[in-house]
């Protein structure tokens, strides 16, 4: 091993622990997606590299090799380019850590960081009509605490234009039924954003 060179394990712990969960306040959603995707890089090593997991150091974080590990993800292993940005921003994440504990190979993790997201093709979007809307909740009965609670949360998902992670999120705090009426929605990273709620929701939440 080049003596320049340290094993990558070494830098892993910390990355995850002290700069993505203390520094940044990552989301642990966020932190299994970049583990996911570093343990996937890992492999790609082990694959094309012939080398063992203890055994990749610094030295296999390189423009060249992350630019095949893109490309090997797409060809090899039919990802979406929604996938394939997503472990090129765990990537990125690690080599901006890099830069501050391995100053060495400062350009080498720079030299990272220039590669470019990747434009993918967007997607029609589907969407029901207000009639459509109007008629699905209409085939939800009221006469059970279920029942109502599914309404509840299918009006809120529509009126709110809240996510389905925010909703589960919901705390009795985040619920601020008083007029003016609204709620609490935590975001992606951890972001809060206060949404009125209708008078017709706010009496589904109270029956």
């Amino acid at each position: 091993m080049n003596r320049t060179e340290t094993y990558i394990a070494r830098y892993i712990g910390n990355f995850f622990s002290v700069y993505l969960c203390a520094e940044k306040g990552c989301s642990p959603r966020t932190v299994r997606s970049y583990a996911n995707a570093l343990s996937s890089y890992i492999d790609f090593i082990e694959t094309t590299q012939h080398i063992r997991s203890e055994r990749i150091t610094t030295a296999y974080v390189t423009k060249k090799l992350v630019l095949e590990y893109l490309s090997w993800l797409e060809d090899k292993k039919n990802v979406s380019v929604s996938t394939r940005n997503q472990r090129l921003a765990a990537i990125h994440s690690l080599c901006r850590y890099l830069q501050r504990v391995d100053v060495p190979h400062i350009d080498r993790w720079q030299d990272v960081l220039t590669i470019k997201t990747k434009k993918g093709t967007a997607k029609p979007m589907l969407f029901l009509s207000v009639d459509g809307i109007r008629l699905l909740l209409n085939q939800i009965p009221t006469d059970t605490i279920s029942h109502r609670r599914d309404l509840a949360m299918l009006a809120l998902l529509y009126d709110t234009g809240a996510r389905v992670n925010e909703l589960v999120l919901l705390r009795p705090c985040d619920l601020h039924l008083e007029e003016p009426a609204y709620l609490v929605l935590q975001g992606k990273g951890n972001k809060n954003r206060a949404v009125p709620l209708q008078k017709k929701n706010v009496a589904l939440l109270t029956e």
